[in-house]
């Protein structure tokens, strides 16, 4: 397989979901890929500087190569890694996206629920990422019993049966995807865990 990819480019994508044992594999491949002369592109919406650092000292180590790293924490951001180095260069927003937006730290999951349950009274529609598969059904739980109208919160976790999973993918997409509309959203709350970040475009 190595020898496939021998003068080839390897493109991996949303490498910031991977375990770490997939990680670990895919530093190795790296620094395999680098010894024979193969170049790669790595993609990454969301990935942590330390991540990042292990992969560019893998890529470094297969081409024996000067050990500088990657430092700088801004995003978006494209790191280009070669033999002289690391050269890092901030994207800036285009001007029609940029936006301001207001973040308020909540400490605790009670708080977060009272915000999410005011906010749904309000008229908005919430979108509430939990951690873990049973943090979410009890957050979904607690939050059916607050609304008025508890259908109008909707759980989605990667514990369904996969039949499930694509009608409550589908019911998501309509109530908070690209064609819905302040209507659908109104007073809705989704409760999920991560697999709506990494399966969804809501």
């Amino acid at each position: 397989r190595l020898l496939g990819l021998a003068d080839k480019t390897l493109i991996v994508d949303e490498i910031h979901a991977y375990d770490t044992y997939t990680t670990s594999l895919l530093q190795s491949l790296l620094t395999g890929h680098a010894r024979q002369g193969g170049s790669a592109i790595l993609l990454s919406a969301t990935l942590p500087l330390n991540l990042r650092r292990k992969l560019v000292s893998a890529w470094q180590q297969g081409r024996n190569s000067q050990k500088d790293n990657t430092a700088e924490d801004g995003f978006p951001l494209a790191a280009l890694v070669s033999d002289t180095g690391v050269e890092e260069t901030l994207i800036a927003t285009e001007p029609e996206r940029y936006r301001e937006l207001p973040v308020r730290f909540i400490h605790s999951a009670e708080q977060a629920q009272e915000a999410v349950v005011e906010a749904a009274r309000q008229g908005h529609c919430v979108c509430w990422i939990r951690n873990t598969v049973d943090d979410a059904i009890t957050a979904f739980q607690a939050i059916q019993q607050e609304l008025e109208e508890s259908e109008r919160a909707i759980v989605f976790h990667a514990r369904f049966t996969m039949a499930d999973r694509q009608r409550i993918e589908a019911q998501v997409l309509q109530y908070f995807g690209k064609e819905s509309g302040a209507e659908q959203r109104c007073g809705r709350v989704l409760i999920a865990t991560q697999v709506v970040e990494q399966s969804l475009d809501v």
